[in-house]
Formats: structure tokens, C-alpha cells, sequence
């Protein structure tokens, strides 16, 4: 995080994220939710607004690695939930089977709302 003259705050190395398309979201309380691809699922992790990791959750799609996310997008909503809305693909079927999920997390205790497939 940087202050308005852009000079650091504090940093965090969370490590396992890619850093292509990996949403940082700003929540209500000033803390923030990262969000990105797993294997065969997604990977939610929960800081304070000075940094300090709160949780960190995978939710997983599939029992197999077979599973790709290839997109994440997410958003944190003012009822103290994230929604992520992104893609998987079974890479290892014929045809590949894609599926759109959309997935409710509960930002104070990270525990699944609901998850939405496709």
C-alpha cells in the first residue's frame, strides 16, 4: 500500500498467486481481498488494512488437477460478502467442458455462501 505521495506503507509476499490477472479488491474496512487461479479452483486470501492476512481459502472445483480456472474476476460488495465470477475448463475431456461459476465467500469468517455453476 502507498500513501498519497506513492511512498510505501507495507508490502506483503503472499507467494502461489500469478501475477497475471490477479484481482486486488479494496473492501468496506480498508483491508483487501486478492483472488486467483488455483489448481482446480479458486484462491481467496483476506488482509487488514495494515497488511496482516486475515484468511486464506481455495475452493476447489474438481477432486483432480484437471481443472483450469481461466479467469477470475472479483468484487467486494457492501454486505460484507465477495463475489467471484470467473471460468473453468476441464482440459483433459473430449470435448473440454467449460463452466462459468459464480461464488459467494463471507468476507469476516471466509466461510462459502453459495457456489453457482454454469
Amino acid at each position: 500500500q502507498f500513501d498519497p505521495e506513492l511512498a510505501r506503507l507495507w508490502q506483503v509476499d503472499l507467494g502461489g498467486y500469478s501475477s497475471v490477472s490477479t484481482p486486488v479488491i479494496a473492501a468496506a474496512d480498508g483491508g483487501y481481498v486478492v483472488s486467483g487461479a488455483a489448481p482446480g479452483g479458486v484462491r481467496l486470501t483476506r488482509l487488514s488494512a495494515a497488511g496482516v492476512q486475515l484468511w486464506e481459502k481455495t475452493i476447489g472445483f474438481s477432486q483432480g488437477d484437471e481443472t483450469r480456472i481461466s479467469s477470475v474476476a472479483a468484487t467486494a460488495v457492501a454486505g460484507g460478502a465477495l463475489y467471484v465470477l470467473g471460468m473453468s475448463a476441464n482440459l483433459m475431456g473430449d470435448p473440454v467442458d467449460e463452466r462459468v461459476y459464480l461464488l459467494k465467500v463471507h468476507l469476516q469468517n471466509a466461510e462459502t455462501g453459495w457456489l453457482k455453476t454454469y
